[in-house]
């Protein structure tokens, strides 16, 4: 399945779609919570080349400020790498009666999983949350798509239905701020911070 393929898909599943760069995990246009979208033909648009019509070699963003048409998500980004260990936190979790229903799941190709649940509203945002190894994405955030490549490595799911967020985690993480992007100063190359960012967060 290609690409643009795989990004109707997960359109009419709901989610709001945008392009990252071709093998990155970087949007590939401006104001991405804004712009994302569940609309086929504007999908159609932003993957294929309107003189060639041939079809990009586009990665896929999945915004996680809503969902569908009322809703947002909340997605907990399990990171096992190097002295990060999600899994190990996710087991604490339950031990303190903190469970997790089964839902929407992706892996990554660094072993990796987005675990995607659907709310009212969105939550704050942040690194290390919910243990070492446990990010939350949601308000002006995004993952990457399954189907996205990073030298040849290839973002899967694994689960398709998606649960409702359940209420601790919610009550736990905190209603979302009003405001979901901060502005760089002017004199900043925002395109050059970001992506230093990104390379030293090592996001999943």
């Amino acid at each position: 399945m290609s690409k643009l393929q795989t990004a109707k898909q997960l359109a009419k599943m709901g989610f709001h779609i945008f392009p990252l760069r071709e093998n990155s995990k970087l949007p590939l246009i401006k104001d991405f919570p804004n712009q994302a979208t569940m609309d086929v033909k504007k999908l159609e648009d932003w993957w294929i080349d309107p003189i060639l019509e041939i079809e990009k070699d586009y990665n896929i963003g999945i915004c996680t400020s809503k969902y569908g048409d009322n809703d947002a998500l909340i997605v907990i980004d399990v990171d096992n790498k190097g002295e990060k260990k999600g899994d190990g936190e996710l087991f604490k979790l339950e031990l303190e009666g903190k469970e997790l229903d089964w839902t929407f799941t992706q892996v990554t190709p660094t072993g990796g999983r987005h675990l995607v649940f659907k709310s009212k509203e969105p939550v704050k945002q942040g690194v290390n949350v919910l243990g070492n190894g446990l990010d939350i994405r949601s308000k002006g955030g995004y993952i990457v798509g399954a189907g996205s490549t990073i030298d040849g490595k290839e973002y899967k799911s694994v689960r398709i239905g998606l649960a409702s967020a359940p209420e601790w985690l919610i009550s736990e993480l905190g209603k979302a701020p009003e405001k979901s992007t901060v502005e760089a100063p002017k004199y900043v190359d925002q395109k050059t911070a970001i992506e230093r960012a990104i390379y030293y967060r090592d996001w999943e």
